[in-house]
Order: C-alpha cells, then structure tokens, then sequence
C-alpha cells in the first residue's frame, strides 16, 4: 500500500515539474514582441448598436420635420429627385408630393368628360331636316332627353311618348340619326324607354341602391346640345317628395331639385359627383318652381326584364296605403299602436284594396297594417311600392301583416291580373333589326 502512494507522489511531482516548463515557455514568447502578440479581450458590440439607433431615430425626426415644414422646398434638388442619375435605367422619378384638394368644379369637368356621350336628343322626326352626309342639318332643343342604360341600344326619357316608333328620332351630339327599334311606355312611373340600333355605346351608372342621404347633396344633369360636350347643370339635392296616400303599383317617389331646369331638359339625367346616375329628370318646374327627377334605384329588375323580354310588365299588389313612419301620430284605434308599416286606407273615389287584385284575392282588407315584405320590415326607408316594384312581375312575395292586433302571414302573387295588366307597361312597338 505505501509502495503505491509513492508511485503517485512521484508522478504528481513530475507533472508539476512539465507544467512549469510550459509556463516558463509562453512567458518567453510573450516577452519577445516579433514571436507573438498577446490575445486581447474582445470589446463589447452593445454600445455600438445603442448609438446607431439612436443617431439613425434622430435623423429620421429631423427628416420628418423639416418635410412636414415645408423646408425641403427651399432645397432644389429634392423638388425633382430622379433616381435614374445614380442607376441607368431606372424608370423611377420620385417628386415632391403636394397636398391636392379635388373641387366639385375640378368632379364635374371628370364627370362631363366620361359621361356626356351617353345623352341624346329625342326630336320629332318631321322637326329634322338632313345634309347630303346624313347628319342633322338645323334642328331646336329636342322635345326630351334620353340616355343609354344598356350597350346594346337601350335608352330612358323622363317622358312618355305618344305615338309611333316613327314619331320620333333619337339624335347624337355629333349630329347622328337612331330610328326607334323599340318604344315602351312606363305608365306607372310616367316614363319611356326606347332601343336604337347600334352597340358599344357609353352606358350611364346607375345606382344600385337608395342612398343613406339626398339632402343637399351636390348634383348635375347634363344638357344636349349638338356639337357642344361640355353643356351642364350644377344644382343640388334638396330632398324627395312622397304623397301621404301612396299606391303600391307606382312608383311617386321625386327627387326634388333645387332649381328649375330648361324646357327641353326633360330626361336629363341626374348625377352625382360620385359620378353614379341617380335619376332621371320628369319635371323641368312644379308648382313651386323647382325641378323634379324620377330615382332609379328601383329599377334593376325593371331593366333586366325589359332587356331580356323587350317590353315591361310591372308588378301589381293592388292597395293603397299610408306610410305610418311617415306621418304623425294617429289617434284611431286602427294603427294598433304601431309606428311603422303600411295601413291600407280609402284615397277618395280608390278603396283601400282595388278589386279582384292580387291583395283582394289573398284576403286583404282596409284597415290590415302590411309590416313585412319577405321578411322586410315595411318602413319609411323600404317603402311599400318601392319594395313591392323591385320585384319581377312573375314573383310571389310572403307578405306579413296585422288585423285586429293579430299578426298574420300570406303569399301573393305579383302578377298583373288581366284587368289591371294593360296600365303597367305599355309596348307600343318593336321594329326588327
């Protein structure tokens, strides 16, 4: 056992002894500058990054200010940077940008521009007189208005048109002759659409629904003059006119205008600077001097029927109403304690429900309280014709109702019956093409 403790203390002894070899060896090295340079220890990379953050935070905050300030454009070369001095071929140029206010003069011009091509003049054909080339050689303002609501050769006036096909002509600005393909009256609205021969013609944008808000909103119409594209109205908004008695099967709902408009202005469309086509004009001065327009955001199923079909055939319900949103407080006891929804009641010589109507013939009577139209709440927004008239004239409708404070629910046909199918379209021609 001792024998081996010295074995380990001699071998203890001779590491020790290369250990400080070693040590005597590196000194050496060390002491000698052209052998080896002393390792240093590695700085920190933590300052470093701080003070590029921080400078980089101020430059860009100087950078900022003196944008926001306006003082960049006292330095010319950042007035017009092109960047393709640095980098051929580069199709970038950065410039200084401005603040840009876009005025309703600045819109209208825009509008003009895109839309202007739309408009026609409707003449009576025995007004025109020809030049050797075709085009219209003398004529006077046109008897009505029309634009285009479809490429392929629809238009819409606000008038209606008696008479033939033959009657009438439709002429562009540049002075160009369209015979009449086609000529519907719509009775219940009082106005007509026409088709002439030709595509690819410039289409107004009709809006697709009522907008939220139509007081003082800023408008235009436009004005047919030949040879002149830039004939224009500005005028505003000022609210629509609704009857208090109504009729499902029309549709009286005006957008009144706060000026009135020339004779020949009858058709005009109404646009607003959103550039969309709201209405179309139906009277150039009422009674109180102002102009009035017929709104088009009922017309989507009315266009694609006339479309598809080539006449018009209007939904029909049958009843006349009042509108209880819109009207104060009732004192009898028919309203039932509501303060929406359409009471059906007598206007003079027309009762409540016509009939042998589509309402008569689902029980309908004088006094039910319509509330609901396929789940629709019937109110001052979602009128009852202008609910019952964005129909197709084939549909059914499940109308929900009150009597005697009991709610009740029946499916009616919209269909014109043959007694009442002659009043809502008129075709009074269709020439083939």
């Amino acid at each position: 056992m001792s024998k081996k403790n010295k074995i380990i203390t001699s071998q203890d002894q001779k590491d020790q002894s290369l250990q400080e070899n070693k040590d005597k060896v590196f000194q050496n090295m060390y002491a000698d500058a052209q052998i080896i340079e002393k390792p240093q220890p590695r700085p920190s990379i933590i300052p470093g990054v701080l003070a590029a953050l921080i400078f980089g935070f101020l430059g860009g905050f100087i950078s900022l200010v003196l944008i926001l300030s306006g003082s960049v454009q006292h330095v010319p070369f950042l007035n017009n940077f092109d960047i393709r001095e640095l980098f051929s071929g580069a199709p970038i140029t950065i410039e200084r940008t401005e603040k840009v206010t876009v005025t309703a003069v600045d819109r209208n011009i825009d509008i003009l521009k895109h839309t202007q091509t739309m408009v026609y003049g409707i003449y009576p054909a025995k007004d025109l007189t020809l030049n050797i080339d075709g085009l219209m050689k003398s004529a006077k303002a046109p008897f009505a208005h029309a634009f285009a609501i479809t490429s392929d050769g629809w238009l819409i006036t606000g008038a209606l048109l008696d008479g033939s096909m033959g009657d009438y002509v439709a002429v562009s600005r540049d002075g160009i002759l369209y015979p009449l393909l086609a000529l519907v009256n719509d009775r219940a609205v009082g106005i007509a659409f026409l088709r002439i021969e030709g595509n690819g013609f410039t289409v107004a944008s009709l809006v697709r629904s009522q907008p939220l808000s139509l007081s003082n909103e800023p408008a235009l119409t436009l004005i047919f003059e030949i040879g002149k594209n830039d004939s224009s109205h500005a005028l505003s908004i000022t609210g629509l006119s609704v009857p208090i008695i109504r009729n499902s099967d029309t549709l009286p709902t005006r957008i009144r205008l706060s000026t009135h408009l020339p004779s020949g202005a009858l058709g005009a469309p109404l646009i607003l600077l959103t550039g969309e086509t709201v209405g179309v004009v139906s009277n150039v001065k009422n009674a109180d001097g102002y102009a009035e327009a017929v709104p088009l955001w009922n017309f989507n199923a009315t266009i694609d029927y006339l479309v598809k079909n080539g006449s018009l055939v209007r939904p029909r319900l049958g009843v006349h109403y009042l509108e209880l949103s819109a009207t104060a407080r009732l004192t009898f006891s028919k309203i039932q304690e509501r303060r929406s929804g359409a009471l059906l009641v007598n206007d003079g010589d027309a009762i409540a429900v016509e009939p042998n109507s589509n309402a008569a013939r689902a029980g309908l009577k004088g006094g039910d309280i319509i509330t609901k139209i396929d789940g629709e709440l019937v109110n001052g927004i979602t009128d009852l014709a202008t609910v019952i008239q964005s129909y197709k004239s084939d549909s059914k409708a499940s109308i929900s109702y009150m009597r005697e404070g009991e709610e009740k629910i029946v499916e009616v046909t919209l269909l014109p019956t043959d007694e009442t199918k002659k009043d809502t379209g008129e075709k009074t021609g269709t020439k083939k093409k």
